[in-house]
């Protein structure tokens, strides 16, 4: 009871928005007009005002992004001088939330008027709800994956050498795409969470520095009772990659660390280890095809020879020669 009480002391809005940015500027604005344009339709629908809150989590951006933020008023802005991942980023956002739901947002996500009347009477409708999926769409309206199985050991294997679009029917199998649909994990570029979905005010795992941590995330919700769903009304056109092509070589880092973290804890040891050596016959040849910086290579190889070393670490090393252009 006193648990539930803390929790509804901390809930003075409707909807909080909570959108990480790195280098960002050419696609926030975009981003934040569609969501004060939700917001806007959101509120009209109910008959009430101030009822949201937006919160941008910036992580150390040097492209002119914070002041890109400080244009619209509305939007409170927390800005880090080291980049703090993306879980790291949402978790200080989460910390900062006061409304009952949380929409996670990537910046280079533009979302339909409609979508947070949407996911509202989802959440309604279905009390056991934890999570929520939009609609991901690609700028010509083609269909962008979410909604997916929880990748298996072998699945995942596959997915490093096969064609993506073999793996996305396989990763689509059984879903009916209705209206609302219960599914595995859905992508974490736009999705929402209840409020108290996870206590001390830590949504994320933090050990997961980009990537993987939105099936973590799915996992560790259904394991304390909560449902996922896909929500196909709720609709975000997502611009795929812009948020991590400033920062590729990271990105690509980031990706081996984490994949190997999600296959260790989920699928054990010597998954793991497997998965390892799966992404050095994989990272090999991405040497050979496009010659990466010497910046990427060094932290790259430093991910896949290199156990127990945190990434954030890793990434500070690198402060030195130009961490934040590693392409």
């Amino acid at each position: 009871m006193v648990q539930a009480d803390k929790q509804a002391a901390l809930i003075h809005y409707h909807w909080s928005v909570i959108i990480v940015t790195y280098q960002s500027a050419d696609v926030i604005g975009p981003c934040l007009s569609s969501v004060l344009e939700a917001i806007a339709y959101y509120e009209k629908q109910l008959h009430i005002t101030n009822q949201c809150q937006v919160i941008v989590v910036d992580s150390a951006s040097t492209d002119g992004t914070p002041a890109k933020v400080r244009s619209f008023p509305s939007v409170a802005l927390l800005v880090s001088s080291v980049n703090l991942g993306y879980s790291g980023a949402v978790n200080w956002g989460f910390r900062k939330a006061l409304g009952r739901w949380v929409l996670i947002l990537n910046p280079d996500c533009v979302i339909d008027r409609r979508s947070l009347f949407v996911l509202a009477k989802v959440f309604q409708c279905y009390p056991d709800a934890g999570v929520l999926g939009l609609h991901l769409r690609n700028a010509d309206s083609s269909f962008q994956p979410s909604g997916r199985l929880f990748p298996t050991f072998f699945n995942f294997i596959a997915s490093l050498f096969l064609p993506k679009k073999m793996m996305v029917v396989k990763s689509f199998r059984g879903r009916s795409f209705a209206e609302v649909e219960e599914v595995d994990e859905v992508s974490g570029a736009a999705f929402a969470v209840v409020r108290d979905l996870f206590n001390k005010g830590r949504l994320m795992d933090e050990s997961f520095f980009l990537y993987f941590e939105d099936i973590d995330l799915c996992r560790r919700a259904r394991n304390r009772g909560f449902r996922v769903f896909w929500v196909r009304d709720a609709v975000a056109v997502h611009r795929w990659g812009a948020s991590t092509e400033k920062a590729s070589g990271i990105a690509q880092a980031a990706f081996l660390d984490s994949a190997i973290k999600y296959s260790e804890r989920y699928h054990g040891k010597m998954s793991a280890f497997l998965v390892r050596g799966a992404l050095i016959v994989r990272y090999l040849l991405r040497v050979y095809r496009r010659r990466p910086s010497p910046q990427e290579t060094w932290l790259c190889w430093q991910v896949l020879l290199r156990r127990g070393i945190p990434f954030r670490s890793l990434v500070t090393k690198l402060t030195g020669f130009g961490a934040d252009s590693i392409s």
